[in-house]
């Protein structure tokens, strides 16, 4: 009797072993390849949380869940969710002989892979990762050419979130827009030059006390500040690159997108072009001393500046791109480009600014 007992009962424990019911089989970071030149990373971790990481060479995109067992001790289930893309992704995984066989669908091609358990190898890699730790949604960042966006719809950088790409080594500004605390824009830059090193990993953060400078203010000892409170001094500013201002008259004045050699906007990509006939008209209120200027080329026949309905300027042959700049004193004004039959006037960078 006790010999068939025993019989009985070692199966049951050998069972129980296969199970492993302390989790330790699938505990652990398990890594793979994801395309040529990207990488899987599933951190499953003991109180049945994980955190799964996929990069490419465009970005790098976290995703935190949970995870349980579904069936036996080798099907697998991982939910997980991304803040940065606001999806849900479902991970199905089964683990035969120390290998992890995945399926997923995300925003990334789906991906049927096989992790291994064990550690990221080091990659001779340049990166920087900017994380938003502010509490502004940052638009438009960007270092050395290179767009940082996490919000891919409103390409923008909410807070607590953050985004890594691959760069190249050298110095340059992290430029970027934001509201002010009057909802105004600000396009801005950091105060200081940032420095990549090459094969290395590099973490930039914004929060509420990094210094930044208003880009469009020429004056640029003059306005800056903490990013929390920074108000603009910038009253006007159209550089051609965002959503048309709210002009009080356009008439055939639109953005146009440079083009080599004859064509190129003074910076950035666009510039305004006020083709013949027509007329371009905003109107300000300056509450303290400004300072008004604009870049500008001109067609053969006169283009003109109103201020207030009095000729300013006149314009003729200027095929070279030439800074115009005016003082104005506190009051309303209404700002006028006129163009002739014939004529076109092209400008970039309008800006008025607070100088005191």
């Amino acid at each position: 009797m006790k010999v068939f007992l025993l019989l009985i009962v070692l199966p049951f424990v050998f069972s129980t072993c296969d199970l492993m019911d302390d989790d330790s089989d699938i505990i652990g970071v398990w890594v793979g390849a994801y395309g040529n030149k990207g990488d899987i990373t599933l951190d499953v971790r003991p109180n049945g949380r994980s955190i799964l990481e996929i990069k490419d060479l465009e970005a790098s995109i976290k995703y935190s869940g949970s995870w349980e067992r579904k069936s036996k001790n080798n099907e697998l289930e991982f939910y997980h969710f991304c803040d940065m893309l606001d999806e849900d992704v479902i991970l199905s995984a089964s683990l035969i002989k120390n290998k992890l066989y995945i399926t997923l669908n995300s925003v990334f091609d789906p991906v049927d892979n096989i992790l291994k358990k064990g550690k990221s190898k080091p990659k001779n890699i340049t990166e920087l990762r900017i994380n938003n730790n502010s509490t502004k949604e940052l638009f438009d960042v960007r270092w050395q050419n290179i767009t940082f966006e996490s919000n891919q719809v409103e390409k923008s950088i909410k807070p607590g979130n953050f985004v890594n790409k691959k760069v190249e080594a050298g110095q340059g500004y992290i430029f970027l827009r934001f509201y002010d605390n009057k909802n105004k824009v600000v396009i801005a830059r950091t105060s200081d030059l940032i420095t990549i090193t090459k094969n290395k990993q590099h973490t930039f953060t914004f929060n509420n006390n990094r210094n930044i400078v208003e880009f469009n203010n020429p004056d640029n000892n003059f306005n800056s500040g903490a990013l929390g409170t920074f108000q603009s001094t910038v009253v006007w500013f159209d550089g051609a690159e965002g959503d048309i201002q709210p002009y009080s008259q356009r008439v055939n004045a639109v953005y146009l997108l440079g083009t080599a050699p004859n064509n190129l906007p003074r910076f950035r990509a666009k510039y305004i072009n006020i083709s013949q006939n027509g007329e371009l008209t905003f109107n300000v209120s300056l509450e303290k001393n400004s300072s008004f200027s604009f870049w500008h080329r001109a067609g053969a026949t006169p283009s003109y500046l109103y201020i207030n309905d009095v000729e300013t300027r006149e314009w003729t042959v200027n095929n070279d791109w030439s800074k115009y700049e005016d003082n104005l004193t506190p009051g309303n004004y209404e700002i006028k480009f006129i163009t002739a039959a014939g004529s076109n006037l092209r400008l970039d960078d309008i800006l008025i600014y607070y100088k005191e």
